[in-house]
Order: structure tokens, then C-alpha cells, then sequence
């Protein structure tokens, strides 16, 4: 129907939209991360330890980009778009993770030093942690799903009823006689 047209992605006939999708799924999981680890974790234990630097470094200009408003804008794009949040890109979301835990192990070995120092290499719990991020990204992702069906669905029943008033408005001329 000519709804299904105003919120739904076209991947049959345009590669970007694939492109678009599977990338937009991974970054509106891994913002919501990202986020969480900041501010939830990074931010108030360097504060604890130094709150100098952790004001200088968190709290700067660079990282409120980075770390609050990336995060609102991809949050935003996705709530307020007709991207929707796709089960068959389970796989590239749990790809994308393994492919940051393999680059943080080799980051590890190649100068010793953990970004994240949860994370560090020499305490025993790191791969713990990098699997419980793994998990996080799946359940996230999992979560995205289920509001992007919730928000189609919204979508949809409002897409329908726009048309429904335009298509009966006698003002517009239908063109397709």
C-alpha cells in the first residue's frame, strides 16, 4: 500500500538502505553503551581518584559531544525516523562487538593499556567483561527490536489514517485516473 511506503526501507531496490540499516542497528545499540560506560562507570571512578582530571577530561567539550550528544542524535534519529531496528542484523551487531573485543586484545598486547581499565587485560575478570559487553550489545539490540516494532507499528496506524485523510480530501486532485 502506498503507506507501507512512507515507513518502510526499500532494501529490495537500493543498497544504501541495506548499508544504512545494518549500520544505523549498531549504533543505536552501541551509543546507548558507550553512554552507560562514561558516565555510569568511567566518569565517577576517575573523579573518585582525581576529580581535576576527571573534570577536565569528561566534562570538556570533546567528550560532552562524544559521550551526550552523539548519543541524543542517534537516539533521536532512530525514535523520530522510520528506521526500524531489524532481527536479521543480530549478526553484524554481535560481529561488530567480537571485532572490538579482538581490536581492544590486540591494542592490549601492542602498547599494554586497557582504554577502559575494567577491561585491563591483567586483572582475571576482563573477559568476563568483554563477554558481558557481548551480552549487553545482544540484549540491547534485542530491546531496539521490540521498541521498533512497537514504533512501526505507531507508525504504520498513523501513516494509514494520514493517507486515509488525504486520499478522501476533495481538494486534491487524484492524478492517478
Amino acid at each position: 500500500t502506498e503507506a507501507d511506503k512512507l515507513t518502510k526501507y526499500d532494501v529490495r531496490h537500493n543498497k544504501y538502505d541495506v548499508v544504512h540499516l545494518i549500520f544505523g542497528n549498531i549504533l543505536v545499540t552501541t551509543t546507548v553503551i558507550v553512554t552507560v560506560v562514561v558516565w555510569a562507570i568511567l566518569y565517577p571512578n576517575l573523579h573518585r581518584v582525581n576529580p581535576a582530571k576527571a573534570t577536565e577530561h569528561y566534562l570538556s567539550f570533546s567528550s560532552i559531544s562524544e559521550h551526550v550528544f552523539n548519543f541524543v542524535f542517534v537516539q533521536f534519529d532512530f525514535y523520530f525516523s522510520t528506521m526500524t531496528i531489524v532481527d536479521a542484523n543480530l549478526p553484524f551487531v554481535l560481529l561488530f562487538s567480537i571485532a572490538y573485543g579482538i581490536v581492544f586484545a590486540i591494542d592490549w598486547f601492542v602498547d599494554g593499556y586497557a582504554i577502559y581499565p575494567f577491561l585491563s587485560l591483567d586483572h582475571s575478570f576482563a573477559v568476563l567483561f568483554l563477554f558481558g559487553l557481548f551480552l549487553l550489545h545482544a540484549g540491547l539490540f534485542k530491546a531496539s527490536v521490540l521498541i521498533s516494532k512497537c514504533k512501526s507499528q505507531r507508525s504504520s496506524d498513523s501513516s494509514d489514517k494520514a493517507y486515509d485523510e488525504l486520499s478522501s480530501n476533495p481538494l486534491i486532485e487524484d492524478t492517478d485516473v
